[in-house]
């Protein structure tokens, strides 16, 4: 059934190139693995072989992760990594390595465990990250996003200096916590360039119109401003229809519009912006779970687990499934589709960051927890590119399918520097979503697709 829906995806997809893009310029071919291969640094044949490895110390880690946890004050968590083939666990009593590398369920993984020093344990981690908690609720922190990092051993608090003097009561009251706390002070560069094939929507090539439009994760989303122009602001995630009614609905970050925002537009990548309305507004949450709700009402637009890739003869990636229960593996690839961005990749540092930012009107403090941390590396993203897709794929050479974890909700820009690691991006989990939205809802992947 997957491989019907997939292929009826491909014919469409095909059609609608050859009747949509004629007139564009033509561009050299790009594999959809090239952001992986930036990524990791290595040839694209490279990256089928590291993307299994990676399958198989996900499963590792998997089994790893529970075994651990009942000698919380012996280690300080682990993560994994591709390149080396490992998975590595922060030890703090080498005593229970026996213990754990003798684990009848770890026979077969066994010798991809690697045990290094490490001085804090998960136990120790926990308590300072629930009071870190404490004290960014009663002191109120902006723009900044902290959670446990195994890669680091430590919390990591993303931060820059611009916001100090706000910051100043939760700065001071992280001095008590010691060394746990790596202060990750992120240095601004104004005249960093994007690493996208952004340009102005109004100068690219014109194209014909098809009846038949296709909507994919990553592209753009727009709304009809007060000035009644169109205001491209924010990225698509992914779509859901409702199982009773049959209403079909797009999903990107609650940060992008104003709460009084009601028509929105639909702006594929190298395309000028759209006049013909898509959607209306049906729920924004700007508290708690972060997402905009939009119910389409034009017939003419497909929704479909498709990923918009790069500008290649097929530019989709496809969803085979929504990561609703079990995060990805710390160290994992993470890479994400948006508007200005395109496709960039980095790693998951993070599977439960906290993250405080000013709510979108600007006048109080927008707080989220549970959030998923990802890292960029050599490249920063838009503001557009809010609401784009998360995800990671899967290593496949017949079709390109990715699993969803779900959509940028924040991230620094125009970054230099940070101390530890690449630049962070906070990342709002599917499980967070439907967790807040109603039981009718059914995310749209490839066994869900209904044409």
């Amino acid at each position: 059934m997957i491989i019907q829906y997939l292929v009826k995806l491909l014919l469409s997809f095909i059609i609608f190139i050859l009747q949509n893009y004629s007139t564009a310029q033509i561009t050299p071919p790009l594999s959809p693995l090239a952001p992986l291969a930036r990524y990791w640094n290595v040839p694209e044949s490279d990256v089928p072989k590291l993307l299994a490895i990676e399958t198989n110390l996900t499963i590792a880690n998997g089994i790893l992760t529970p075994l651990l946890s009942q000698y919380n004050e012996s280690f300080g968590g682990s993560y994994i990594n591709a390149k080396e083939n490992l998975v590595i666990i922060n030890t703090i009593d080498f005593s229970k390595e026996t213990i754990i590398r003798s684990s009848s369920k770890l026979k077969e993984f066994e010798n991809l465990l690697k045990f290094i020093p490490a001085n804090h344990s998960t136990y120790q981690l926990e308590s300072s990250f629930k009071n870190l908690n404490e004290l960014a609720d009663k002191t109120n922190p902006v723009n900044i996003m902290f959670g446990i990092s195994p890669i680091y051993n430590g919390i990591v608090v993303d931060l820059t200096h611009t916001d100090d003097i706000a910051n100043e009561a939760f700065i001071n009251g992280t001095l008590s916590f010691g060394p746990i706390i790596l202060m990750n002070y992120l240095k601004y560069d104004d005249s960093l360039t994007l690493n996208s094939t952004f340009d102005s929507p109004t100068t690219r090539p014109r194209t014909k119109r098809h009846i038949n439009i296709i909507y994919q994760g990553g592209e753009g989303v727009a709304f009809l401003n007060d000035n009644l122009k169109v205001d491209l602001k924010c990225s698509v995630a992914f779509f859901a229809y409702n199982n009773q009614t049959q209403e079909r609905y797009l999903f990107t970050s609650g940060r992008c519009f104003p709460t009084d925002a009601e028509l929105f537009y639909h702006v594929p990548w190298d395309h000028p912006i759209s006049s013909t309305i898509f959607g209306r507004l049906q729920y924004t949450s700007y508290t708690n779970a972060d997402f905009t709700m939009i119910k389409k009402i034009d017939n003419s637009i497909d929704f479909t687990p498709q990923i918009r890739s790069s500008d290649n003869l097929f530019p989709s990636l496809y969803i085979e499934r929504f990561e609703f229960d079990n995060p990805p593996a710390i160290g994992q690839h993470i890479c994400m589709s948006g508007y200005v961005i395109n496709i960039i990749c980095g790693r998951l540092t993070s599977t439960s960051s906290y993250a405080g930012v000013p709510s979108i009107n600007g006048t109080g403090l927008a707080k989220y927890n549970y959030m998923l941390k990802m890292e960029l590396f050599g490249a920063n993203i838009h503001d557009i590119d809010r609401g784009g897709t998360v995800f990671s794929y899967f290593p496949s050479t017949e079709y390109q399918l990715v699993v969803v974890y779900g959509h940028v909700t924040y991230a620094y820009t125009h970054l230099s520097k940070a101390l530890y690691g690449g630049n962070p991006i906070a990342v709002t989990p599917i499980r967070r979503l439907r967790s807040h939205t109603h039981d009718n809802i059914t995310f749209i992947d490839l066994r869900t697709y209904q044409p």
